[in-house]
């Protein structure tokens, strides 16, 4: 017997799920049967069939997402579309993400819309075949230049042709000529794209923080009430008369009507609602879903998960720390990095626990009303369904969630400032941000914007900065620093981090912000610098007769590349910085002394002057009969030498 060709493997828990299988020696992909099974529910029935123009292949994903089905009817041309078939089949079989790893049912749905149907219509207007289109370079070359008008269009393209490349042309019965020109020509469109990409914007700190802040509120007011929500829920969802209209006209004969008032103050709900403005059956229905997108921006910038991801939770998703020294961490499922789903641990903090119960609280009243397990249920669920809607859990059949709709913030809370703007655009290392940020208007959040804030701002912070990032971002960003940024290739160790988990752009980033935070505090610092480097730079800076900003656009893509290269490293000290790419013998004991007499040393007059402060206030504190007192003496009377060598006469 030869090989099997398995269609996603790995993706289906249920062995009834599993589609039609193929022999790899008797492969024929021009004479696949239309009966051949694509896809089945968990009871071992044929949802899609190769010949039909929907495929649905909701069974083999776990994420919450809509785009589970593979549409070809859209091609209006049914040689087309059998061939549209053909192409996506050997995506299927053939194809390969991340770690050789099967596409997930995510990423066809994306080959499908953005390379399978195009390609097909472009071929239908030459009045051709797909397989023509596909053996010629001069219609290939034609469709890259003039339909290929988005990122993902000529990535799917360049993706289909790899694949086309790589495969024999005897299994694909497509005559394929790898052609360099066109090859070229796809890269250098690709590169254009990328070169005019727009990066995820940074939340700016302050509205990061104020916004988790107020969202905290929300989570302290509402927790006291969590059961009388949880009993009005149930009779709300159980009964169509409780809780009506207090005006509304209704025959009440037979039937036993609730109206609005009486119910809200059967459960003590009268002064919670008045506070959120929940007035009618309609209102209430904003403010359970408001309170779901809340926990769910909450879960965001407490974890950095991406959306799929979150939504992928399930109701008993937290796994609490065995000991003190543990971490909480949210458990998850991941696609990106084998041929099958892979469960991901991700750090957060104690406080995510709150969250977890509101939720799990909400999924318990739809538990008992569809009598079905509560673990079963993702921790997001859809609470108020169509009366025609039936609640599916093996199909994943739930609404996608805007980060954008939750409980309100107060508009001075998240409206852009001049000063948020300055930072975004000193954190741009592309220079692409500072056109779609505009000043006056309310931040619209993203789940993806707290995956990336969360790797910059650790990134800045580091391990020596703990303190400032508690401040700045709740607890939860001590824990996450350590876990991750004090080394991102421990923690995947520790935790089995995926290749598409955010502690692995904190290690590509890494370099990208050190230059960042070096062109900011060193070439752009308002302060004098004093020490080695900083001595060095603030000459050059001098002898440089061009300004700053200059200087910064002309040399922002070479420093960076050197950071990156490791030809230059930098990282704040407590007297300023150093550029050292060695590891620094003194740092282990916690000394600072050596800094102004060191080569890679940075010394800025404000920091130097707070620290001979506070080692001032440190040996009040000490025995002076002690030799901890007389070693401490020695190191302010050295920080205190060298502040009057750099100020000299200034001093």
């Amino acid at each position: 017997m030869g090989i099997e060709l398995k269609l996603f493997d790995g993706f289906y828990d249920n062995k009834l799920s599993e589609p039609d299988i193929l022999q790899e020696d008797e492969l024929s992909i021009d004479n696949i049967p239309p009966s051949f099974a694509i896809s089945r529910n968990d009871r071992g029935e044929i949802l899609s069939s190769y010949y039909d123009d929907t495929w649905d292949l909701s069974p083999y994903t776990s994420y919450n997402s809509k785009h589970k089905k593979l549409y070809f009817s859209k091609i209006d041309n049914k040689l087309l579309e059998d061939e549209a078939k053909k192409l996506t089949l050997l995506m299927i079989i053939f194809g390969s993400g991340n770690n050789s790893s099967l596409y997930s049912v995510s990423t066809l749905s994306g080959h499908n819309r953005n390379i399978i149907v195009p390609l097909s219509m472009f071929a239908k207007e030459k009045k051709t075949t797909l397989k023509s289109l596909l053996e010629c370079t001069d219609l290939l070359i034609e469709y890259a230049h003039n339909k290929c008008t988005i990122h993902a269009k000529i990535k799917g393209l360049s993706v289909l042709l790899h694949l086309l490349s790589r495969l024999d042309n005897n299994i694909t019965n497509i005559q394929f000529e790898e052609d360099r020109k066109l090859f070229n020509i796809i890269q250098k469109i690709y590169s254009s794209f990328r070169s005019n990409y727009k990066q995820t914007p940074i939340i700016p700190s302050r509205i990061l923080q104020n916004s988790l802040i107020e969202r905290w509120n929300h989570i302290n007011t509402i927790e006291p009430y969590l059961d009388k929500i949880a009993s009005f829920l149930k009779e709300f969802l159980t009964d169509i008369n409780f809780a009506i209209g207090n005006k509304r006209r209704v025959k009440t004969k037979g039937v036993n009507v609730i109206f609005w008032n009486e119910a809200i103050r059967s459960h003590q709900l009268e002064k919670l609602f008045v506070y959120y403005n929940v007035v009618d059956r309609h209102a209430f229905k904003k403010f359970m879903n408001s309170l779901q997108g809340s926990c769910k921006n909450i879960i965001h910038a407490y974890s950095g998960m991406r959306d799929a991801e979150v939504l992928s939770l399930k109701t008993n998703c937290l796994e609490k720390p065995t000991d003190i020294h543990g971490a909480f961490k949210l458990v998850s499922i991941t696609t990106k990095i084998e041929e099958s789903e892979k469960t991901v641990k991700w750090v957060t903090s104690k406080d995510v626990e709150r969250v977890i119960k509101i939720l799990a609280k909400i999924n318990t009243v739809i538990s008992d009303i569809y009598s079905i397990k509560l673990k079963d249920l993702p921790l997001f669920t859809a609470i108020f369904l169509n009366k025609n809607t039936k609640l599916k859990i093996q199909n994943h059949n739930y609404p996608v969630m805007n980060t954008s709709y939750e409980l309100t913030l107060p508009q001075d809370t998240i409206t852009l400032t001049a000063e948020d703007k300055k930072e975004i655009i000193e954190l741009d290392i592309f220079g692409t941000m500072q056109e779609i940020i505009e000043i006056g208007q309310p931040w619209i959040f993203k789940s993806h914007q707290y995956r990336r804030s969360i790797a910059v701002y650790a990134i800045l912070s580091g391990i020596v900065n703990l303190g400032a990032l508690q401040l700045q971002l709740k607890h939860l960003f001590r824990v996450m620093t350590i876990y991750y940024t004090n080394g991102a290739s421990f923690a995947k160790k520790i935790f089995d981090v995926p290749s598409d988990h955010f502690g692995n752009e904190i290690d590509k980033l890494k370099p990208e912000f050190d230059a960042l935070m070096y062109i900011k505090n060193v070439i752009f610092s308002d302060e004098e610098l004093f020490g080695s480097h900083g001595t060095l730079v603030k000459r050059n800076l001098q002898t440089n007769d061009i300004d700053y900003h200059t200087y910064l656009l002309e040399n922002r893509k070479k420093t960076t590349k050197k950071f990156k290269n490791g030809e230059i490293s930098y990282k704040e000290t407590a007297l300023g910085g150093c550029v050292s790419i060695e590891a620094c013998d003194y740092a282990l004991t916690r000394s600072i002394v050596a800094c102004p007499d060191c080569d890679s040393g940075i010394i800025k007059k404000s920091k130097l002057d707070n620290a001979i402060n506070e080692q001032k206030e440190f040996i009040e504190l000490l025995n002076k009969d002690s030799i901890e007192y007389r070693t401490e003496v020695r190191d302010l009377e050295e920080l205190e030498k060298q502040r009057k060598i750099f100020l000299g006469s200034k001093a």
